[in-house]
């Protein structure tokens, strides 16, 4: 009988190392991407980009805007393509829509009607996290007062790099994977799989209307590469997208903290 509490012992212990560990990582991550408090203080966050993909053997570039109000707005505008209008997703904190513009007909396909479409409840508490302003990994940083819980998995390699590898549920239920470099804490990758692998893309409500959702069985992984330091907080200027066959690159071409956000962002407009 001696054993069993030896054995409880051991495992108690093992949690405790194991949640200084992560207390630990979080804490230098958080570090080298400007601090917690900085990180926090941010209460808007604006980026002009570029997504490039290769769309039936031709290589497209569109210009991204991207517009966050912490806790209130994510809005992101995708640029047209082909003679086709621009589209855009818009999440609030109390609801949020996706359009995309009229379709021309494409290999024998039908053409589409323009069309404004709102996101369900469960919808729009899954891409609700885009809204966090806290630097390029919002969720991450002092994720438990924000209703998140973080678990360290170990450690993972990543093109021959150690990394941590962390697990993040939203207060939503779903959850994402990061893998942080152990060598200087920075995100190396994210991915997620179900309705979160097009949430953390930032693109979910277009993809399923344009019937691209994928589901259950969808899988995303994000690469981030490039960092730079804008206004004291680390960030990724370039990300390589992988959903499923599909491989796209958004390449920041800028970044602006804490400014003036208009109010047209929060409305819709075709």
């Amino acid at each position: 009988m001696k054993f069993f509490p030896l054995l409880v012992l051991n495992c108690f212990l093992l949690v405790q190392v194991q949640a200084q560990n992560l207390d630990s990582v979080i804490n230098q991550f958080e570090t080298v991407y400007g601090g917690r408090e900085k990180l926090k203080a941010l209460n808007s966050m604006q980026m002009e980009s570029v997504l490039k993909l290769n769309l039936m053997g031709q290589a497209l570039e569109i210009n991204l805007n991207t517009v966050k109000e912490n806790g209130k707005l994510f809005r992101r505008d995708m640029a047209g393509i082909m003679g086709m209008g621009s589209s855009y997703t818009l999440v609030t904190d109390t609801a949020g829509w996706a359009f995309i513009p009229s379709l021309p007909s494409f290999g024998g396909s039908e053409a589409t009607k323009s069309a404004l479409q709102k996101m369900t409840p469960e919808e729009l508490v899954g891409q609700q996290f885009e809204m966090d302003c806290s630097g390029p990994f919002g969720p991450l940083v002092d994720y438990a007062t924000k209703g998140n819980k973080a678990e360290l998995l170990g450690i993972e390699k990543l093109d021959k790099q150690d990394c941590y590898n962390i697990k993040l549920t939203l207060k939503s239920g779903q959850f994402i994977q990061y893998l942080i470099s152990t060598a200087d804490y920075h995100v190396l990758q994210v991915s997620a799989v179900g309705d979160m692998a097009g949430n953390i893309t930032g693109f979910a409500s277009i993809m399923k209307m344009l019937g691209n959702g994928r589901g259950r069985k969808a899988k995303t992984t994000i690469q981030y590469k490039k960092y730079m330091t804008i206004s004291g907080v680390l960030f990724p200027m370039e990300q390589v997208i992988s959903f499923g066959p599909i491989e796209t690159v958004i390449s920041i071409q800028s970044v602006q903290f804490n400014q003036p956000i208009d109010k047209m962002f929060y409305r819709n407009s075709k």
